[in-house]
């Protein structure tokens, strides 16, 4: 599936390995959607959503925001990316921190059958 999204969109989730052992941790980075999550997005509106998956025994050890920084900063310089989207469910701490860390913006929250979620948007005018 990442494979195919980078070949189509040129936009992934990559692989995130620990540096001193080079073990598999989790995913950072991009999807190119065109689909409507909860209600939030115009139907027919291309946006691009930022996300990660960790290992629980990689958590609060500075990994996620690492990697977010750097995926984030490699999305706009390089990719140029537009648009970008954040969300995180409203128990998942960590993830909201790193949200937050990097300057996103609070949007709403919204209610999916997984309970409630977070939408945050990319600081306006940030170029990288």
């Amino acid at each position: 599936m990442c494979v195919q999204r980078d070949r189509d969109y040129g936009v992934s989730r990559y692989a995130v390995v620990e540096k001193a052992d080079g073990v598999f941790i989790g995913f950072c980075g991009f999807k190119i959607l065109a689909e409507d999550l909860g209600g939030q997005v115009s139907p027919g509106t291309t946006w691009v959503d930022f996300g990660w998956r960790y290992r629980r025994s990689s958590w609060r050890r500075g990994f996620g925001s690492e990697a977010a920084l750097a995926v984030y900063e490699y999305g706009k310089k390089q990719l140029k990316l537009e648009n970008i989207e954040a969300r995180a469910h409203e128990d998942n701490t960590g993830s909201l921190r790193i949200i937050e860390k990097l300057g996103f913006v609070w949007l709403n929250d919204y209610g999916s059958s997984a309970g409630v979620y977070r939408r945050y948007r990319e600081p306006l005018g940030h170029d990288g």
